[in-house]
C-alpha cells in the first residue's frame, strides 16, 4: 500500500512540476519577444527548457544545499519588495479599495464561490477551466506539501498553525492578486489600456510582462521579475528532483542521498513533458497534465481527511481534555519536545 501510495505521489509531482516548467517557459518566451522581438515558437519553448534543465540538473547533481537555500530565501524577498513597488507605483487608492472589497467578497460569498459550476450555456465553463484546475494543480503537490508542514508544525500549538499555514497564506494571495490584478483593472478601465486584447492575442503569459508597462521603471520591473520567474523554476525543480530520486530508492530516508543517474533521470522527465505538452498544447497542454496527475491525489485526499477526522474524534484523552500518547506514536519525533516560544505579534490578538 506505501508503494502505491509513493507511485501516485511521484505520477501527481510529475505533471505538476512539469507543467510548473511549461508555463514558466512560455512566460519567458514572451521575455524574448518583448526583449528580442523573437515571436514565441517551438524552438524557443524547447531552448529555454533546455536552460532550465541544465540550470536545475546541475543544482539538484552539485548537492549545493545551502547554496539553493540561499537563493531561495533571497527570491522571496525579491517577491515581496515587487509587490511593494507595484503596489506603490501603480494605482494604490485603486488597489487598496480593490482589495477592501475582494476581502469583503472572500468572507461572504466563500461557499457559493467554492460551490459554484456555473452550468449555464454563456459560462464557457470559467470554473472549470480555472478554479477547479488551480484545486487539482494543488492536490499533486498534497504529498510534498504535507510533509513540509508536519515540520514546520514541531513545537507550534494547532492554533498557530491553522494561523500560520491557512490564514495569513490565504490573506497574502488576496494581496497579490489585489496589486497586480488592480493595476490591470485600473489601466483596462481608467487609462485606455487595452489589455484584454494582450491575453487574446498573446495569451496569458504575455500579461504578466505587459502589466509593467502602466508603470515607472517598467524595463527593471520586468527583469527583476524575469529574475523572480527563473530563480522559482530552478529551485522547484531542483528540490523536486532530488525528492523524487530519493523516493524512487527503497529504504531511503531524509540523510540518504540519491545517486546521479537517478536525479538525471527524473531531471530529464520533467524536461521532456514540459516540451511535449508545451509545444503541442500551449497553456491548455499545461493544465491539461496538471490536472490529469492531480486528479487520483484528489481522493486519496479525500479518504485521508476522512480518516484523520475520524481518529482525532475517537483519540484518547485526558481529564483535562488534552491528548493521551498512544503506544505506536509515543516514540515519534515531536513527542517531549519543547514548545516553540509564545509569539508576542499572535499574543496581542489573544492567540
Amino acid at each position: 500500500m506505501a508503494d502505491a501510495f509513493d507511485a501516485i505521489s511521484a505520477f501527481a509531482l510529475t505533471g505538476a512540476v512539469a507543467g510548473g516548467l511549461g508555463y514558466g517557459a512560455m512566460q519567458l518566451s514572451s521575455a524574448v519577444d518583448a526583449f528580442a522581438g523573437i515571436a514565441p515558437s517551438m524552438p524557443i519553448y524547447v531552448g529555454i527548457i533546455a536552460v532550465m534543465f541544465v540550470c536545475y540538473n546541475a543544482s539538484a547533481m552539485s548537492g549545493l544545499r545551502n547554496g539553493i537555500t540561499w537563493l531561495s530565501n533571497r527570491n522571496t524577498q525579491l517577491f515581496f519588495l515587487l509587490l511593494l513597488f507595484v503596489f506603490l507605483a501603480g494605482p494604490t487608492a485603486y488597489i487598496c479599495n480593490l482589495f477592501a472589497e475582494s476581502l469583503g467578497s472572500y468572507f461572504t460569498e466563500f461557499f457559493a464561490n467554492s460551490l459554484n459550476t456555473a452550468p449555464y450555456p454563456d459560462a464557457a465553463r470559467w470554473p472549470q477551466s480555472w478554479d477547479m484546475y488551480w484545486w487539482v494543480d494543488w492536490m499533486a503537490y498534497a504529498p510534498l506539501l504535507g510533509l513540509f508542514m508536519v515540520r514546520v508544525a514541531y513545537g507550534r500549538t494547532l492554533r498557530e498553525f491553522i494561523l500560520i499555514e491557512w490564514l495569513f497564506p490565504a490573506l497574502f494571495g488576496i494581496v497579490w492578486f489585489s496589486v497586480f490584478g488592480g493595476t490591470i483593472l485600473h489601466a483596462q478601465l481608467w487609462e485606455g489600456i487595452d489589455f484584454y486584447t494582450v491575453y487574446l492575442e498573446k495569451g496569458a503569459e504575455a500579461l504578466t510582462l505587459a502589466s509593467f508597462d502602466v508603470l515607472p521603471f517598467a524595463t527593471f520591473a520586468k527583469v527583476v521579475m524575469l529574475i523572480i520567474i527563473t530563480i522559482s523554476l530552478v529551485t522547484q525543480c531542483d528540490s523536486m528532483t532530488v525528492t523524487l530520486a530519493s523516493m524512487s530508492m527503497e529504504g531511503s530516508d531524509e540523510n540518504t542521498e540519491a545517486p546521479v543517474p537517478l536525479k538525471l533521470f527524473w531531471g530529464i522527465v520533467f524536461a521532456v513533458i514540459a516540451s511535449v505538452f508545451v509545444v503541442l498544447g500551449g497553456i491548455d497542454g499545461v493544465k491539461t497534465i496538471k490536472s490529469l496527475c492531480g486528479i487520483p491525489l484528489t481522493f486519496i485526499c479525500l479518504f485521508i481527511m476522512i480518516g484523520f477526522i475520524r481518529y482525532m474524534a475517537k483519540r484518547p484523552r485526558k481529564d483535562d481534555g488534552s491528548y493521551i500518547y498512544e503506544d505506536h506514536v509515543a516514540n515519534a519525533p515531536d513527542n517531549g519536545q519543547p514548545m516553540e516560544p509564545k509569539s508576542k505579534f499572535l499574543s496581542k490578538f489573544g492567540w
